[in-house]
């Protein structure tokens, strides 16, 4: 390797002017070409398995490597797709690099046997256990009722690291009887160090109208999980960021509220994989 020699004694003291200079010069950055900056938006992004499930039982393994090929991150599993032991849908998952923080489970699933719920929500990762609808009529009283039972299994959930929670429909938001919401009965009970909600934000706007970025303001860390799914012109579910909702506004009011967790569905489609497709490159191409 060459040296240069040494320079000579009365060279060697730069001046504190021409040592910045010189930094100064060193440090210019170089001409690269210039990168799109990423959207500012979820990391990761998920899908509720519901929406692809004709695709899921048709071909598991094939289904959820599509999803991870597309760039999805996270799956949340639905009541129906439970296996007696989820193991080698757990491998898979770590195959592919996917993870599933939560899963729908019906009251009735985690009241008949909770060990045999958390055995196989241990095994998948799930990190939420949510009650994906009521299962009586809705009254306020049903509401009540639902609560309580949610607060006798929670702590056994707890124990597993599991928190339990609750996803809406409609008829959630509509007032009943006595004035009030069920999803208001449900989050007033229920405190949000304890359980955690799941806003469906096609529902939340089919049921209760109006701006539904309201529903973070007014109950902030709530809601840790969010349904992502859009509304046409005709109030029917469409493709993610075919519809009207307004998602870069939807989606920064839910992060500034706690949401963590983000999944794409749709109720019915032809193409569910389309969907999954469509509605990932759409939410990654916004910024919120």
């Amino acid at each position: 390797m060459h040296h240069n020699p040494p320079a000579p004694r009365h060279r060697a003291a730069l001046s504190r002017r021409q040592f910045l200079a010189a930094t100064a010069a060193a440090t210019v950055p170089l001409a690269f070409p210039r990168m799109p900056s990423r959207p500012v938006g979820p990391t990761p992004l998920g899908v509720q398995l519901y929406a692809v499930r004709d695709a899921y039982r048709a071909d598991p393994a094939g289904t959820l490597t599509a999803l991870a090929q597309m760039g999805y991150r996270e799956v949340e599993f639905y009541d129906g797709i439970y296996d007696a032991d989820m193991g080698e849908k757990r491998a898979l998952l770590d195959q592919l690099g996917l993870t599933s923080p939560s899963g729908h489970m019906g009251i009735q699933r985690l009241e008949r046997d909770p060990g045999r719920a958390i055995y196989v929500a241990k095994q998948l990762g799930h990190r939420y256990a949510i009650v994906p609808s009521l299962d009586v009529k809705a009254t306020p009283g049903a509401y009540t009722d639902l609560a309580a039972r949610l607060k006798r299994l929670a702590p056994g959930f707890a124990r597993a690291g599991i928190k339990l929670g609750y996803h809406n429909h409609d008829y959630d938001l509509r007032p009943l009887e006595d004035g009030r919401t069920g999803l208001q009965i449900l989050l007033e009970a229920l405190p949000a160090d304890v359980f955690a909600m799941e806003l469906d934000l096609f529902w939340a706007k089919a049921g209760g109208g109006g701006d539904i970025t309201r529903f973070f303001r007014q109950y902030p860390d709530h809601f840790r999980l969010v349904h992502i799914k859009d509304m046409g012109a005709d109030g029917k579910q469409v493709n993610v960021g075919a519809g009207v909702l307004d998602w870069p506004a939807l989606l920064a009011a839910a992060r500034a509220g706690g949401v963590e967790h983000w999944y794409a569905e749709i109720d019915d489609t032809t193409d569910p994989l389309g969907f999954a497709r469509a509605s990932y490159q759409y939410l990654n191409s916004i910024s919120w």
